[in-house]
Formats: C-alpha cells, structure tokens, sequence
C-alpha cells in the first residue's frame, strides 16, 4: 500500500491547486451574487429593510436546521448503536452542515443555496457530493463512534 502523501506536499501539485482554485472559485462567485442582490434590494426597498430581509431568512432557516441536525444525529447514533454504517446519515449531516454555512454567510444568494442543501429531497444527493472526498475518514469516525 503507497504511503499517503504529506498535505503540504499538495501545494506542488499543479492539478491540486487548479482543483482547490476552482473550489476557492464557488464560494467567490456566490458572493458576488449574494452582493449584487443586495444592492439591488436596497435600490428597490431601502438599505436597512434589505439587511434586515437577510438577516431573518438566515435566522429563520437556522431555527428549521438546528431540529433536523438534532434529528440527523440522533438518527446517526442510532444506527451505530445497531452496528450499521450511517451511510445515509453522513450524507445528511454534511449537507445540513454546509446548509448552516451557507445561512449563516450574510446574503439572500447564499440563504438560497443554504435553503436547497436542506430541502429533503436534496439534501441525501448533495451530502453525497460533499462527502466523496472523505469516505475514507467516514468509515474511521464510524470505527471510532462504535467504540464509544
């Protein structure tokens, strides 16, 4: 089995940092977006109701995902508990947790986004896409969980 490479030694890697660039790249764009609606908004219905249309819907979406986080990781614990690999679970939970990221990142752009990773029928897809990176790390946090 290779030994894993060092994590810096990623830097030296041209098609690393093109990933980690295009990445970098989502997150940027949303802001941009986020700014944009923003300014717009505080056009049409002033700037302090355009702060204020945002902070409440990240507000209001956190209350909504807090209670599906508790349920999520009631439900993860369960299934180690029965000796099942939280497959679905670990998806769940990585899509509500970047859902809480992105509501909690002022802007109504970034509240939609956050909206669609928590949206039910979403939410197991787009986990799967989060998690794909680190099933590895997944199956050891279950190894670790089943101890416990």
């Amino acid at each position: 089995m290779p030994r894993p490479m060092h994590p810096l030694l990623r830097f030296f890697d041209q098609a690393y940092l093109v990933r980690l660039f295009l990445v970098l790249l989502v997150p940027a764009t949303a802001m941009l977006a986020d700014g944009l609606l923003l300014i717009t908004l505080a056009e049409r219905f002033g700037r302090y109701l355009a702060v204020a249309i945002t902070g409440v819907t990240g507000l209001c979406g956190l209350f909504f995902l807090i209670n599906a986080l508790s349920t999520t990781l009631r439900t993860l614990h369960q299934s180690v508990g029965e000796g099942r690999y939280p497959h679905r679970e670990y998806q769940a939970l990585a899509a509500l947790v970047v859902s809480a990221i992105l509501l909690l990142t002022p802007g109504l752009f970034t509240d939609a986004l956050g909206v669609l990773f928590f949206l039910p029928p979403l939410r197991r897809p787009l986990g799967a896409l989060v998690i794909r990176p680190v099933r590895g790390e997944l199956r050891e946090v279950y190894e670790y969980l089943k101890m416990r």
